[in-house]
């Protein structure tokens, strides 16, 4: 701005006037990241980089690469001008860096996350301005940073082991690119493991469970890395490998999503809505598992594969409804502030809220709609495929035996409630006895009271899905038992179905509740002031006066 009004501005002094906003633009936003992810994130961070196990394991795995270096030049000697030597050296390397990719950062991070509930930091983490979300990442992102400076520490080796060839370039990205994701997934599983340890004798079983599987993990990858080293360019050129490797890392990224809702759900307060994240995510998972099928199904037109994904979609499925319905069937104050508003909204997010009714139904909903998706590629391939009613009756069948054993799990738990307390794990453990039970009477039965082993069909039979699968397989079922059979399953599932839905109809007519004036004032307060709208057009207009 010149001191003349009448003289036009400098255009240097201008320039230099939009460079600084530029970066007072720029430092804002750095700030806020900052502040979202910098308290918890740096005291990790710290704690982990100052720790001794950290040094220690860096320290040997750079005395791991120097060894293999010095060993590995002195023993092939001069060869190593005129032959290709590389991928030796780099399966030694690889196998040194899986260590701390897999064992070492993983372990640490379900340790740091245990031991808050040890030393009974974890309640006051929980009442903290710091959400969830952040805890989470905090501790995930320690564990990223640990896995690049182990990397960091091993790129020079691995930069060497190309150079004296043997192994290509690809392969020297693909594998420690692998080793990252499975470093990351790994870590996150171990935050959801001590997230869901509460107590001291559980988190000890933790302890002995989680290092003992990637100890496993870390000797199973032993073949995979030597396979990759050595046959790794001949599957490169194969459609099939790259088909598999983007069904993997779809499954690996949708089933992360998932590991990181629950582990967020366990570090939130038990009042909050921990369920239609879940939910969501499980949403997720399902289109791209049946996005995968059905590209597999366009190229190959084989109606076998509509069902394998059914088949795949009950077990999934079962899994989930075994947790969802094992929900708190009152919901919180909190919750119920952020129910639909609308009729439409109700109508269409309902199976999102949290509860266990709609839980089963959401559960329901999306057998039916796998149910609809392999009945119409069966039609549409039964020329050459295994068909018609008798395939509907199965996929039918199916869908009741979950609908009864769900329905039927959820009113024992409810009932369970009514005389204890029961937690969402408990509820599991009930679903699961409850299944483990039922496949396993006809057996029992059998083993009690027959001398010899019945070859034929039993009534017994009907409430385990597996012996029904066996004995129809081995066509010991005639068609008048298998109407009959038909018959009672059905009925039991009707009979499953009317119940949970008298028994959610009560959770579906909680209403929306008015947030309280006091909560919209506290919630405006965290908003921050309004700054710079972009780095080079801020609100303020340029101070330049007309001549």
């Amino acid at each position: 701005m010149t001191d003349n009004p009448s003289e036009p501005p400098d255009p240097a002094a201008s320039a230099t006037s939009r460079i600084g906003r530029a970066f007072a633009w720029i430092d804002q936003r750095l700030e806020l990241v900052s502040d979202y992810i910098n308290p918890i994130l740096v005291k990790e961070t710290r704690q982990a980089l100052k720790s001794q196990q950290f040094v220690i394991w860096y320290l040997l795995l750079l005395g791991g690469c120097w060894i293999v270096t010095i060993g590995g030049l002195a023993m092939i000697g001069p060869a190593a001008y005129y032959g290709a030597f590389g991928g030796q050296l780099f399966q030694w390397y690889a196998w040194i860096l899986s260590f701390p990719l897999l064992v070492v950062a993983p372990f640490s991070a379900f340790r740091s996350l245990a031991s808050e509930q040890e030393e009974n930091t974890r309640d006051v983490l929980t009442v903290s301005a710091l959400s969830p979300y952040q805890v989470i990442n905090g501790k995930l992102g320690s564990s990223a940073l640990q896995v690049a400076m182990y990397l960091s520490a091993m790129a020079p080796c691995l930069a060497f082991a190309y150079l004296l060839r043997g192994v290509d370039a690809l392969t020297l990205v693909l594998l420690p690119g692998m080793g990252v994701v499975a470093s990351l997934g790994l870590s996150l599983v171990g935050l959801l493991l001590a997230s869901l340890a509460r107590v001291r004798y559980l988190q000890i079983m933790m302890n002995v469970v989680f290092i003992t599987a990637l100890l496993l993990l870390f000797y199973n990858s032993f073949e995979l890395i030597e396979e990759l080293v050595e046959n790794g360019y001949r599957s490169y050129q194969q459609t099939s490998f790259w088909i598999a490797m983007g069904a993997i890392a779809t499954a690996v990224a949708t089933t992360f999503l998932l590991a990181y809702a629950l582990a967020v759900a366990c570090n939130t307060f038990t009042s909050a809505n921990r369920s239609t994240p879940l939910r969501a995510a499980m949403l997720v998972q399902q289109a791209a598992f049946i996005g995968w099928m059905a590209a597999v199904w366009l190229v190959s037109r084989d109606p076998e594969i509509a069902v394998a994904m059914f088949m795949v979609g009950v077990f999934y499925w079962t899994a989930m409804g075994m947790f969802l319905t094992s929900e708190e069937p009152v919901l919180s104050p909190r919750v119920r502030r952020t129910l639909p508003k609308t009729a439409i909204g109700r109508a269409a997010f309902t199976l999102l809220s949290p509860g266990p009714g709609t839980g089963f139904f959401f559960v329901l909903a999306n057998l039916c709609y796998l149910l609809l998706l392999a009945w119409f590629v069966q039609e549409s391939g039964r020329s050459s495929g295994p068909g018609g009613l008798s395939l509907l009756v199965t996929y039918l069948a199916a869908v009741a035996y979950v609908v009864s054993y769900l329905g039927f799990g959820r009113i024992v738990i409810m009932l369970l409630r009514k005389i204890a307390a029961l937690s969402l794990i408990g509820g599991f453990l009930v679903h699961l006895l409850l299944l483990l039970a039922g496949n396993a009477l006809p057996y029992a039965i059998d083993a009690s009271f027959n001398s010899v082993r019945r070859a034929g069909f039993s009534y017994w039979d009907v409430v385990s899905p597996v012996a029904m699968l066996e004995q129809t397989a081995r066509g010991n079922v005639s068609e008048v038992e298998l109407l009959t059979t038909g018959l009672i399953v059905f009925g039991v599932a009707a009979c499953s179905l009317l119940i949970n839905l008298f028994l959610a109809a009560a959770e579906v007519r909680q209403s929306r509740l008015t947030t309280p004036q006091r909560i919209i004032e506290d919630e405006l307060a965290k908003i921050p002031a309004p700054g710079p709208t972009n780095p080079w057009g801020d609100s303020e207009r340029p101070a330049v006066e007309a001549p």
